[in-house]
């Protein structure tokens, strides 16, 4: 009986082969949103897990999400790290924001953070 998969046959077979590891991870901030009225937060847990599993590090604010009803848990559960302090999140490479920092929030970024945010 004919198997393709013996190693006799000439059926090809791939391979695959591991990638080096990163050299550094970039760090994404998401930071709590200060506008009372705002409901929305730039990253879901979905997306958190995401990019997590293709080897960024996210961190969050406590609380964050709770606005669009969101727990700290169900993002750790996803990956993100919880922070208890906004200054800990402005440490990161990328923020990513909803609303544009305000000037408390620059002076707790390092030097050439990057920022997404509306204007």
């Amino acid at each position: 009986m004919y198997d393709p998969l013996k190693s006799t046959s000439f059926f090809v077979r791939e391979l695959q082969q591991k990638t080096d590891t990163p050299r550094f991870t970039t760090v994404i901030g998401i930071p709590r949103e200060k506008d009372e009225t705002e409901r929305r937060l730039a990253l879901t847990p979905e997306t958190v897990a995401l990019l997590v599993s293709s080897g960024y590090r996210v961190l969050l604010e406590a609380g964050a999400g709770l606005p669009i009803n969101y727990s700290d848990r169900y993002y750790a559960e996803s990956g993100a790290e919880i922070m208890e302090t906004a200054a800990e999140v402005f440490q990161a490479d990328l923020i990513l924001k909803i609303m544009p920092p305000t000037e408390e929030e620059v002076a707790m970024m390092r030097p050439r953070t990057t920022v997404f945010s509306f204007l």
